[in-house]
Protein backbone atom coordinates (compact mmCIF):
# COMPACT_ATOMS: atom_id res chain seq x y z
CA UNK A 1 0.00 0.00 0.00
CA UNK A 2 2.50 2.59 1.10
CA UNK A 3 5.51 0.72 -1.16
CA UNK A 4 8.75 -0.21 0.53
CA UNK A 5 10.03 -0.33 4.01
CA UNK A 6 12.01 2.77 3.29
CA UNK A 7 9.18 4.53 2.35
CA UNK A 8 7.30 3.69 5.41
CA UNK A 9 10.14 4.48 7.75
CA UNK A 10 10.41 7.82 6.15
CA UNK A 11 6.91 8.88 6.89
CA UNK A 12 7.33 7.43 10.59
CA UNK A 13 10.45 9.57 10.65
CA UNK A 14 8.77 12.83 9.51
CA UNK A 15 5.79 12.16 12.26
CA UNK A 16 8.37 11.79 14.90
CA UNK A 17 10.12 14.91 13.84
CA UNK A 18 7.13 16.55 13.87
CA UNK A 19 5.48 15.53 17.20
CA UNK A 20 9.05 15.95 18.95
CA UNK A 21 9.36 19.42 17.75
CA UNK A 22 5.56 20.77 18.48
CA UNK A 23 5.26 18.93 21.94
CA UNK A 24 8.34 20.56 23.38
CA UNK A 25 11.63 22.34 21.47
CA UNK A 26 13.91 21.97 25.21
CA UNK A 27 13.09 18.16 26.05
CA UNK A 28 16.04 15.95 26.59
CA UNK A 29 14.64 13.88 23.95
CA UNK A 30 14.89 16.02 21.15
CA UNK A 31 18.21 16.94 21.64
CA UNK A 32 19.58 13.04 21.44
CA UNK A 33 16.83 12.26 18.59
CA UNK A 34 17.86 15.22 16.30
CA UNK A 35 21.66 14.26 15.18
CA UNK A 36 20.10 10.79 14.55
CA UNK A 37 17.46 11.73 12.40
CA UNK A 38 19.43 14.17 10.81
CA UNK A 39 22.13 11.01 9.87
CA UNK A 40 19.31 9.05 8.49
CA UNK A 41 16.85 11.63 6.54
CA UNK A 42 20.70 13.38 4.78
CA UNK A 43 22.37 10.02 4.33
CA UNK A 44 20.42 7.48 3.57
CA UNK A 45 17.62 8.89 2.62
CA UNK A 46 19.85 11.83 0.48
CA UNK A 47 17.53 14.53 1.17
CA UNK A 48 19.14 17.55 0.87
CA UNK A 49 20.10 20.48 3.24
CA UNK A 50 17.36 22.55 2.23
CA UNK A 51 14.69 20.34 3.25
CA UNK A 52 16.51 19.19 6.20
CA UNK A 53 16.88 22.83 7.10
CA UNK A 54 12.80 22.81 7.31
CA UNK A 55 12.60 20.18 9.75
CA UNK A 56 15.75 21.47 12.20
CA UNK A 57 14.32 22.43 15.42
CA UNK A 58 15.76 26.19 15.03
CA UNK A 59 13.79 27.25 11.92
CA UNK A 60 10.67 25.23 13.10
CA UNK A 61 10.87 27.05 16.31
CA UNK A 62 10.94 30.48 14.64
CA UNK A 63 8.04 29.64 12.31
CA UNK A 64 5.97 28.12 15.20
CA UNK A 65 6.96 30.49 17.89
CA UNK A 66 4.05 32.68 18.47
CA UNK A 67 4.52 36.40 17.29
CA UNK A 68 6.28 38.83 20.32
CA UNK A 69 4.25 40.91 22.06
CA UNK A 70 5.31 44.59 21.91
CA UNK A 71 5.41 46.03 25.46
CA UNK A 72 5.61 49.68 25.58
CA UNK A 73 5.21 50.30 28.99
CA UNK A 74 8.51 52.26 30.25
CA UNK A 75 9.82 53.18 33.80
CA UNK A 76 8.95 52.18 36.79
CA UNK A 77 5.46 50.86 38.45
CA UNK A 78 4.13 53.81 40.85
CA UNK A 79 1.14 55.16 42.49
CA UNK A 80 -1.08 56.45 40.28
CA UNK A 81 -1.77 59.30 43.70
CA UNK A 82 0.29 60.86 46.47
CA UNK A 83 -2.66 61.84 48.45
CA UNK A 84 -5.80 60.17 49.76
CA UNK A 85 -6.83 56.91 51.49
CA UNK A 86 -8.23 53.72 50.25
CA UNK A 87 -11.93 53.87 50.87
CA UNK A 88 -12.82 50.79 49.27
CA UNK A 89 -10.58 48.03 48.84
CA UNK A 90 -9.58 45.18 46.41
CA UNK A 91 -12.17 42.34 46.30
CA UNK A 92 -15.26 41.21 47.58
CA UNK A 93 -17.30 43.81 50.31
CA UNK A 94 -20.55 44.29 51.65
CA UNK A 95 -22.76 47.12 50.09
CA UNK A 96 -24.74 48.61 52.26
CA UNK A 97 -27.05 50.33 50.07
CA UNK A 98 -27.77 47.40 48.10
CA UNK A 99 -27.69 45.13 51.01
CA UNK A 100 -25.67 42.75 49.13
CA UNK A 101 -21.83 41.24 48.73
CA UNK A 102 -20.52 43.22 45.65
CA UNK A 103 -16.41 42.70 43.98
CA UNK A 104 -14.73 45.37 43.58
CA UNK A 105 -12.26 44.87 40.68
CA UNK A 106 -10.19 48.15 42.15
CA UNK A 107 -9.81 50.57 44.76
CA UNK A 108 -11.68 53.64 45.22
CA UNK A 109 -9.72 56.63 47.21
CA UNK A 110 -10.71 59.55 49.33
CA UNK A 111 -8.37 62.54 48.30
CA UNK A 112 -8.86 66.11 48.33
CA UNK A 113 -10.61 67.37 45.01
CA UNK A 114 -7.71 68.19 41.96
CA UNK A 115 -5.57 65.56 43.38
CA UNK A 116 -2.68 65.03 39.95
CA UNK A 117 -3.59 61.99 38.70
CA UNK A 118 0.11 59.94 36.96
CA UNK A 119 0.29 57.33 34.80
CA UNK A 120 1.42 54.16 36.80
CA UNK A 121 3.45 52.53 33.70
CA UNK A 122 4.42 53.62 30.00
CA UNK A 123 1.63 53.30 27.14
CA UNK A 124 -0.66 54.06 25.24
CA UNK A 125 -4.34 56.36 26.18
CA UNK A 126 -6.94 53.67 24.27
CA UNK A 127 -10.06 55.52 25.77
CA UNK A 128 -11.77 58.22 27.34
CA UNK A 129 -14.99 59.00 28.23
CA UNK A 130 -16.53 61.63 26.84
CA UNK A 131 -16.14 65.57 28.07
CA UNK A 132 -18.77 67.04 29.91
CA UNK A 133 -19.78 63.36 31.87
CA UNK A 134 -18.88 63.63 35.57
CA UNK A 135 -15.91 60.93 36.67
CA UNK A 136 -14.08 60.82 33.47
CA UNK A 137 -12.45 57.54 32.83
CA UNK A 138 -9.17 57.16 31.34
CA UNK A 139 -7.91 53.60 29.99
CA UNK A 140 -4.43 52.93 28.97
CA UNK A 141 -2.81 50.08 27.28
CA UNK A 142 0.73 49.00 28.72
CA UNK A 143 0.92 46.06 26.61
CA UNK A 144 2.06 42.70 27.49
CA UNK A 145 -2.19 42.34 28.19
CA UNK A 146 -1.57 44.97 30.93
CA UNK A 147 -4.22 47.79 31.62
CA UNK A 148 -4.85 50.76 33.86
CA UNK A 149 -8.26 52.22 34.37
CA UNK A 150 -7.95 55.74 36.25
CA UNK A 151 -12.14 56.90 37.03
CA UNK A 152 -13.29 59.54 39.22
CA UNK A 153 -10.85 62.30 36.71
CA UNK A 154 -12.52 65.90 36.78
CA UNK A 155 -9.91 66.81 33.94
CA UNK A 156 -8.15 64.98 31.85
CA UNK A 157 -4.93 66.50 30.13
CA UNK A 158 -4.27 63.57 27.78
CA UNK A 159 -5.61 62.50 24.50
CA UNK A 160 -6.74 59.07 22.52
CA UNK A 161 -3.15 57.67 21.43
CA UNK A 162 -0.86 59.64 23.00
CA UNK A 163 2.23 57.77 24.72
CA UNK A 164 2.36 58.30 28.16
CA UNK A 165 5.53 57.65 30.19
CA UNK A 166 5.60 56.38 33.77
CA UNK A 167 5.05 59.19 36.50
CA UNK A 168 3.00 61.81 33.77
CA UNK A 169 0.25 63.95 34.56
CA UNK A 170 -2.83 62.64 32.86
CA UNK A 171 -5.35 65.18 34.79
CA UNK A 172 -6.82 65.95 38.00
CA UNK A 173 -9.48 63.68 40.28
CA UNK A 174 -12.74 64.30 41.82
CA UNK A 175 -12.94 63.77 45.43
CA UNK A 176 -13.28 60.26 44.94
CA UNK A 177 -10.86 58.11 42.36
CA UNK A 178 -10.97 54.40 41.53
CA UNK A 179 -7.71 52.85 40.28
CA UNK A 180 -8.12 49.53 38.32
CA UNK A 181 -5.42 47.12 36.98
CA UNK A 182 -6.03 44.14 34.59
CA UNK A 183 -4.37 41.38 32.33
CA UNK A 184 -5.50 39.00 30.03
CA UNK A 185 -6.80 36.88 33.30
CA UNK A 186 -9.34 39.75 34.96
CA UNK A 187 -8.67 42.33 37.61
CA UNK A 188 -5.25 42.96 39.66
CA UNK A 189 -4.88 43.65 43.30
CA UNK A 190 -3.60 47.21 42.97
CA UNK A 191 -3.17 47.79 46.48
CA UNK A 192 0.58 47.46 46.79
CA UNK A 193 0.65 50.66 44.63
CA UNK A 194 -0.76 52.89 47.30
CA UNK A 195 1.74 51.66 49.83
Amino acid sequence: MLGSFRVRLLLVLLLLIGVLSILNFHSPAWYRVEPVLEYIMKDDYALNQKLWGWFKQSDLKDRLAPEPEPVSSTGVVQSPCTDGRIVRHFGWYWDSKTQKQEFSPGVVVKMPENSVIQAVLGGTVEEISPEGEDNREILINHGGDLISVYRGMKEVFVNIGDQVTSGQTLGKSQDEFEFELRNQDGPLNPEPLFQ
